[in-house]
């Protein structure tokens, strides 16, 4: 008779998703923020605003919320995201919604509170 075989360990679970590899491009992480925002509980709709290179007014997707409010999100596939990046993403984004977030692909330190008040920032 057979022994019975050792139980398959669980992997580690992820801490950073392989945003960087060669199979995610920037189109592709956007694309991937598009789902990922229309799975949220609270999304009624999204769908990517305008086109690549075009008047974005510094958003990527537009998402109108059950309760009726509207949240931008502005994706960023970066190795690197400083203040200054945080700084200008506030500045260029002209979208009127009611709230705005940045999502990045690498690590966001601290960032200066006037840019932290008008932008949310996800890692």
């Amino acid at each position: 008779m057979p022994e019975p075989s050792a139980p398959i360990t669980a992997p580690a679970p992820l801490r950073v998703l392989p945003f960087h590899g060669d199979a995610l491009d920037w189109r592709r992480f956007e694309t991937f923020c598009l789902d990922v925002v229309r799975a949220l509980p609270d999304v009624r709709h999204a769908e990517l605003y305008s086109v690549p290179g075009g008047s974005q007014r510094g958003i990527d997707i537009v998402a109108t919320l059950n309760d009726g409010r509207q949240r931008t999100i502005q994706c960023r596939h970066r190795m690197r995201f400083t203040k200054g990046d945080a700084k200008k993403i506030g500045e260029e984004t002209t979208y009127d919604a009611d709230e705005h977030e940045v999502w990045v692909t690498t690590r966001v330190g601290r960032l200066p509170h006037s840019v932290g008040g008008h932008l949310t920032m996800l890692a």
